[in-house]
């Protein structure tokens, strides 16, 4: 053999190591990862979350429905509230009046 063979052999003989224990190196990583983080449970299928993204989406549908309703319910809340403070502030105003009067009156 000569010189040139040889260290052409041993250039392939260390690239087919270099590969095999490359290949070594991936499956004990790949079973140290599934070891180190197991599926103690099934993931959903399409159809489940798909199901579920519709249950959600219809939640968020009603919820702002309710939202909706509840902010109307504020304002007419308010309302009730502005007319009663008015309704207040002209009997005070009323009162104080017939109070002068009264106080008039017995002078």
């Amino acid at each position: 053999m000569s010189s040139l063979t040889l260290r052409r052999s041993i250039v392939t003989l260390a690239a087919v190591v270099a590969l095999l224990g490359g290949a070594m190196a991936i499956r004990a990583a790949a079973a140290w990862t599934a070891d180190a983080a197991p599926l103690s449970e099934r993931p959903a299928d399409a159809a489940a979350v798909a199901n579920r993204l519709q249950a959600e989406q219809a939640r968020a549908t009603a919820l702002t429905q309710q939202l909706a309703d509840v902010t109307a319910r504020a304002a007419e809340l308010r309302a009730a509230l502005e007319a009663a403070k008015q309704k207040a502030d002209g009997d005070a105003a009323s009162a104080a009046g017939l109070q002068a009067e009264l106080a008039a009156a017995q002078q």
